[in-house]
């Protein structure tokens, strides 16, 4: 194991790019102009070339961290000698400017974004994705993990092959998908929602003074709704189209198999 330290200066918002191959990423904001970094490190060792290679990666690492800064853009996590790549992966916490735009990906690991009022993208291979008190757009990408959105406005894309995704505080548009796992969203939108699972339940809870449009369809399952609806053309129990208070967004859902409630 080892660890490595870095505050850079920048002259307002930061534009910040991380990746790792295997790691978690954790960004706050922070105060004032200021970039801070803390990565840890761990090096597994390989049966061929033993702990001292692991050592020596780690201390050359240490010695000479993958942060680049071009102004106000930083590029953390690119690693281009093959050798500091093998058997090494980096966790990286970060603290930043508010406003910032963050782009954060791992091939294995979590991510954390909190209180980022630029920007946020997410994009794991394999974990869960959190991110909470963001006012800017989002995308949220995971093959498979959980992902869990508390936000304060913004459009927002999620999506995980297999795994629960559950949004809230929603004021602008949803794309949320899932191959596998329940979808919960709850707000007010001003745009389209759009939430489709292979298999699982979908739960939209919508104000209670909300116009929007409802496009529903269970493959296998049942359809619940407590808010008033003007229905379209035919509806059964796994069908369920019409308008709310006047109209407004469309409200798309789909599911394979599973319950759909509109609450």
């Amino acid at each position: 194991k080892g660890s490595f330290e870095r505050t850079l200066k920048v002259t307002g918002p930061a534009a910040i790019d991380v990746n790792t191959g295997s790691g978690n990423i954790t960004v706050r904001p922070g105060e004032g102009s200021t970039v801070r970094i803390v990565g840890t490190i761990h090096a597994w060792a390989r049966w061929l070339d033993g702990e001292g290679a692991a050592r020596e990666r780690v201390r050359r690492l240490e010695a000479n961290p993958p942060i680049e800064q071009n102004g106000n853009v930083i590029r953390i996590g690119r690693i281009e000698e093959r050798e500091l790549q093998r058997n090494v992966g980096i966790s990286y916490e970060i603290t930043l400017p508010a406003e910032s735009r963050v782009r954060t990906n791992t091939g294995s690991g979590d991510i954390d974004l909190s209180g980022i009022r630029g920007s946020a993208g997410a994009n794991t291979g394999s974990g869960n994705i959190t991110i909470a008190q963001s006012s800017g757009q989002v995308r949220a990408t995971t093959g498979s993990g959980n992902i869990r959105l508390d936000l304060a406005g913004g459009d927002v894309r999620a999506s995980t092959g297999s795994g629960n995704i559950h949004a809230s505080g929603l004021t602008g548009a949803l794309r949320a998908s899932t191959g596998s796992g329940n979808i919960t969203a709850e707000g007010k939108p001003g745009s389209a929602w759009d939430l489709e699972t292979g298999s699982g339940d979908v739960t939209a809870r919508l104000s209670s003074d909300a116009g929007f449009e409802v496009d529903a369809h269970t493959g296998s399952g049942s359809i619940r709704t407590n808010h008033p609806i003007t229905v379209l053309g035919t509806f059964g129990k796994d069908t369920l189209r019409g308008t709310v208070r006047g109209g407004g967004p469309r409200l798309v859902i789909r599911t394979g198999s599973g319950g759909i409630r509109i609450e």
